[in-house]
């Protein structure tokens, strides 16, 4: 199953101070969050995301090393406007931040998801997801989070979670589908 356009961004230009594919700092593995000796710093990372996800109602994952800050820090969200486009199962949510996350596949079936990435604005591919996870970590009260999602969550968290690892969705994608989204908008308006 191929799903279109999953992660397009608005038309909003990248994030505030987001570093761009070809960065080396994006290609390093996160260190993990002491809660102690990072509780600032913490804090900054999930205000920082949460006024984002505010500013772009159709970004629906972030990583702290999209930011500048090479910390194992997420959050995911499904804005009104993105529960609408992807459907009636689709229930909007408040950003949720997962601290240390570890992911796991429940299944082994993955679908091919049309991603973007603001560390490549206007580029989308074909990427293939797990289509059920387990998600683990804490929170930023360090309250332990465990969470079983599939479809549209598992997929925004899978993508921040490479982030984490230095992964970008082009190490992961089909590079026959790698396309700049002025060509999907022109050719689905014609």
């Amino acid at each position: 199953m191929i799903l279109k356009n999953l992660f397009r961004s608005s038309k909003l230009p990248p994030l505030p101070h987001s570093l761009l594919a070809g960065d080396p700092f994006l290609s390093k593995v996160a260190a993990p969050v002491d809660f102690e000796a990072d509780a600032k710093l913490l804090q900054n990372v999930v205000n920082m995301m949460q006024k984002i996800f505010l500013r772009d109602s159709l970004l629906p994952s972030l990583s702290a090393p999209l930011l500048g800050v090479s910390k194992r820090i997420i959050g995911f969200t499904l804005s009104q406007q993105l529960a609408e486009q992807y459907g009636s199962n689709a229930r909007p949510y408040a950003p949720v931040f997962v601290v240390n996350p570890e992911m796991k596949p429940l299944n082994h079936s993955r679908t091919l998801i049309r991603e973007t990435c603001p560390t490549l604005p206007g580029l989308s591919a074909q990427v293939p997801r797990w289509n059920c996870i387990r998600l683990s970590g804490s929170n930023e009260q360090q309250e332990p989070v465990i969470l079983k999602l599939s479809f549209l969550e598992g997929a925004f968290v899978q993508r921040a979670v490479d982030h984490l690892d230095g992964i970008l969705f082009t190490d992961k994608m089909d590079a026959s589908t790698l396309v700049h989204d002025s060509f999907i908008e022109s050719s689905s308006s014609s």
